[in-house]
């Protein structure tokens, strides 16, 4: 019950009584990588459009651009 309560505190094994693959941090998930990066990048291009010269009379035609969806089927495109 005592040990219980250390746990829930916070408090750790020493390390020396962990068995030896214990003793290196966790590996980092690469799902939580890419969802983080992924959150970056959405954040970036929401700032970067609002900055853009086409966002002040594209924001009075439809707030939400660019969608998601907008997105998708323009990236495929040529400027040609």
């Amino acid at each position: 019950d005592e040990i219980d309560k250390e746990a829930a505190t916070g408090s750790s094994s020493r390390k020396a009584d962990l068995p030896p693959f214990l003793h290196s941090p966790l590996p980092v998930s690469l799902a939580s990588t890419k969802q983080h990066l992924s959150a970056q990048i959405k954040t970036q291009r929401h700032a970067d459009w609002t900055k853009s010269k086409r966002y002040a009379h594209l924001k009075t035609i439809d707030p939400s651009l660019p969608s998601r969806k907008f997105v998708k089927l323009t990236t495929t495109l040529t400027r040609a």
